[in-house]
């Protein structure tokens, strides 16, 4: 007789109510820099699942969600609006590209500076995105950012006692676009590249987390003048000395 094919699992949610954002943080990598500390979210969702594809979406809204990102306090409303392209449920293997994420009313506190500006806004699209839905979160993404200005950024130098003047004048460009690749797996998340640009201004990132260890680098650019802030483990340092022949020639560690 015919084989019978296995029935589709429908998920509908109107509206339902994440208390604690918290609980998210088992699925990043151990010791992770980026921890959710707080914060509230909606979520509703239209999800189809077969045993050979998935199909739908889910929209989360979270309002003054906080969260550490190593020496950074930060708090923001992120919105994100998740695309289920396709996907093999049985092995929680599942294609979001096209997914976007947005975050505004940004505040950054640290040891010696802080960013509050309700007007800031970040945007992030996936243009290319699988991820396996496990604990620790595995992802291999390509994607599109938009910046409304690079305040997060200056803030972040701040915070290391850098504020030249050519640094705080790229305040004043806004619309700062560019791309990016992240590769979450083996409890290790790497950033091959981050790279934004804009009038007179370049702004990029490179680098690896694990549990064993942290190394990166943040470049900055305004005009002809630039640094790059050197992370190594529990140490960080800025050189202006040939800073974006340093920044090309890092690679960060797969």
């Amino acid at each position: 007789g015919r084989e019978r094919k296995a029935s589709a699992v429908t998920l509908k949610v109107i509206s339902a109510e994440v208390t604690d954002m918290s609980i998210y943080n088992s699925y990043l990598p151990p010791d992770s820099p980026f921890q959710i500390v707080a914060g509230t979210a909606s979520i509703c969702a239209d999800i189809a699942l077969e045993p050979d594809n998935a199909s739908g979406w889910l929209k989360l809204g979270a309002g003054g969600i906080k969260m550490l990102i190593d020496e950074q306090s930060i708090s923001a409303d992120l919105t994100a609006h998740i695309a289920l392209v396709d996907g093999i449920p049985g092995e929680m293997v599942f294609d979001l590209s096209g997914s976007e994420l947005e975050l505004d009313n940004v505040r950054v506190s640290g040891e010696k500076e802080s960013f509050d500006d309700e007007q800031w806004l970040a945007r992030f699209r996936l243009t290319r995105g699988e991820t396996t839905w496990k604990k620790p979160l595995a992802l291999n993404a390509s994607l599109q950012l938009s910046l409304s200005d690079s305040s997060p950024i200056v803030a972040v130098f701040g915070n290391r006692g850098y504020r030249p003047d050519w640094l705080l004048n790229m305040l004043s460009v806004d619309d700062i676009s560019g791309t990016a690749e992240v590769v979450a797996a083996n409890n290790q998340v790497v950033i091959p590249y981050a790279n934004a640009l804009s009038d007179h201004i370049e702004l990029g990132a490179k680098g690896s987390i694990s549990e064993q260890n942290r190394e990166g680098v943040i470049y900055a650019r305004y005009r002809k003048l630039d640094a790059i802030l050197k992370i190594s483990g529990g140490d960080r340092n800025i050189d202006i000395t040939r800073a974006r022949a340093k920044y090309n020639a890092y690679r960060a560690a797969p």
